[in-house]
């Protein structure tokens, strides 16, 4: 027997087949930071749309924000 299920992926039109969207990837790499985008697109709209950032420098004040927080 086949499997006939598809994976569902949740978007603003709630679950629908991964297989339906368009998908969209875009890296952006500075001097400061690296950021993955990645976006899922429905007759022409986005319907769902997430970022990664990872800083390569340290974001000012943070290292006390974190030592009063300890």
């Amino acid at each position: 027997m086949a499997n006939t299920e598809q994976p569902l992926i949740y978007t603003t039109l709630g679950n629908v087949p991964i297989s339906s969207l368009e998908h969209y990837v875009e890296w952006q790499n500075t001097s400061e930071y690296v950021k993955f985008r990645e976006w899922y697109v429905k007759d022409g709209v986005t319907v769902k749309e997430s970022a990664h950032v990872l800083a390569k420098l340290p974001v000012p004040g943070m290292g006390a924000a974190q030592a009063s927080v300890g």
